[in-house]
C-alpha cells in the first residue's frame, strides 16, 4: 500500500488541496460544540489545530515539497496551508505547469515573479486574502 501510495504522490500531475481543506474545516465545525473542552486538554488541542493539519497535508501531498511534474496546482482555503516560501518553492520546482490558482493567499512580488517565470501557464487564478480594516471598517487587501 505504501508503494501505491508513493507511486501516485510521484506521478500525478494534478494536485487539488480544496477537498482536503474542505474535510478538515468541516472536522472543525463539528468540533466547535466541543471547542471548550478542546482548549483546556492539553492532549486535544495539540491535535485539533486545523491550520497545522493542513500544512502537514499539504506537505504530505507534495512529497514535503519535492514533487516537480504537476501540471495543475489548486489552492484555496480560509486559513494558510503552506507560508509564502513553500508555496514559491513548489511552484519553481514545476517549471511545466499549465494552471494554478491561488485564492486567500498574501500575495507578494516576489510570489507574482515566480509565478510570472510558468513559461507554459495557460490559466491562472489569484485571489488575494481580504482582511476587514477595523479602523476604517474598509476592505483592505493583507
Amino acid at each position: 500500500m505504501r508503494t501505491a501510495v508513493s507511486f501516485y504522490l510521484q506521478t500525478n500531475k494534478n494536485l487539488d488541496m480544496t477537498a482536503v481543506t474542505l474535510w478538515i474545516e468541516n472536522e472543525e465545525s463539528r468540533d466547535l460544540d466541543r471547542m471548550e473542552e478542546i482548549l483546556n486538554d492539553p492532549i486535544l488541542s495539540r491535535e485539533y489545530v486545523y491550520c497545522d493539519r493542513k500544512k502537514v497535508a499539504f506537505k504530505f501531498l507534495t512529497r514535503n515539497v519535492t514533487v516537480t511534474h504537476l501540471k495543475k496546482l489548486t489552492m484555496t482555503s480560509s486559513w494558510p496551508m503552506a507560508n509564502l516560501n513553500t508555496v514559491q518553492k513548489l511552484i519553481k520546482q514545476n517549471k511545466d505547469m499549465e494552471e494554478l490558482s491561488i485564492v486567500n493567499m498574501k500575495l507578494t512580488n516576489s510570489l507574482l515573479n515566480v509565478i510570472s517565470e510558468l513559461p507554459k501557464l495557460k490559466y491562472l487564478k489569484l485571489s488575494p486574502n481580504l482582511r476587514e480594516n477595523k479602523v476604517n471598517g474598509v476592505w483592505s487587501v493583507e
